[in-house]
């Protein structure tokens, strides 16, 4: 976190029912997910969460996941916007799979509680531990009255993001992307876990032990814009920021991919008219 921001620690929840929801159910739904995504499934428990990418056989992300196992199924969550590429993308490889993929993003809201609660999933979506909590809609309004915790709005869930370092689909996460780029490795990579789509050139990319540019956190006394370009020292293009916003306490936090040369903390670049710093 920068110097003049800090998150309260006071207890806090966040409605997230817009993202995308999915279960899976059958015999095979745990061998399946597995081979589709770059965690290691067969680890979990029932109650128990991971995060995970969903890849191309190239290694470019397709989707970032939330994974809850249940007693008899597996839940899935992931941003509003991959509700039906996610799906597809999945329905594309269950070919004679004892799988069945169900839709209940409109059937369940999902709310989030900083820290986490006993009864919950545990899981970090901000750079903390929270507990994720699926509920049916129609009993979100009163599981919200039994929390009885303030609700973030989205610029404050925006500013606790960024001033962690978490990449969100959409702005810092695309089609494009390859997950050791974003800085998913502890979070969402399992080395060991053995074949999945995407994993020959996630390996390969760990013997290498580089990837050509980076996400960072930046910080500016002037406004920084997302899609604006950053410069090194020289003058030369070396990024892009990627997401951005005003920190209350004066300028501005984001992130922004860069070459691995302006990585390392304290990197000075320029930021249309503004100098932001690598932190």
């Amino acid at each position: 976190m920068s110097d003049s921001f800090s998150a309260s620690s006071d207890p806090v929840a966040l409605d997230l029912s817009a993202r995308t929801k999915l279960r899976l159910t059958g015999a095979d739904r745990v061998r399946f997910l597995h081979g589709q995504v770059s965690s290691d499934v067969r680890a979990l428990r029932a109650g128990e969460s991971q995060y995970a990418c969903v890849m191309t056989a190239k290694g470019k992300m397709c989707a970032d996941i939330f994974v809850h196992a249940e007693p008899e199924a597996l839940l899935l969550d992931a941003d509003p916007s991959l509700r039906e590429e996610l799906a597809a993308r999945l329905e594309r490889y269950l070919i004679a799979d004892d799988v069945v993929m169900t839709d209940v993003t409109d059937e369940l809201a999902l709310l989030h509680v900083i820290p986490p609660r006993p009864d919950g999933r545990r899981t970090q979506r901000l750079g903390v531990d929270g507990s994720d909590h699926f509920v049916p809609v129609s009993e979100r309004a009163a599981f919200l009255a039994e929390l009885a915790l303030p609700l973030l709005s989205e610029a404050e869930q925006e500013l606790r993001r960024i001033a962690a370092g978490v990449p969100r689909w959409g702005l810092d996460l695309a089609p494009d992307t390859i997950p050791v780029e974003a800085g998913l490795e502890e979070r969402a990579l399992c080395y060991t876990k053995g074949c999945y789509i995407g994993q020959e050139v996630i390996s390969r990319l760990k013997s290498i032990g580089q990837v050509n540019h980076r996400l960072v956190r930046l910080r500016s006394a002037g406004e920084l814009t997302v899609g604006e370009k950053l410069l090194d020292a020289a003058g030369a293009t070396t990024g892009e920021v990627t997401s951005a916003i005003a920190d209350p306490h004066g300028g501005w936090l984001g992130l922004g991919y860069v070459r691995r040369a302006q990585t390392a903390a304290g990197t000075r670049v320029r930021a249309g008219e503004s100098e932001a710093e690598v932190w």
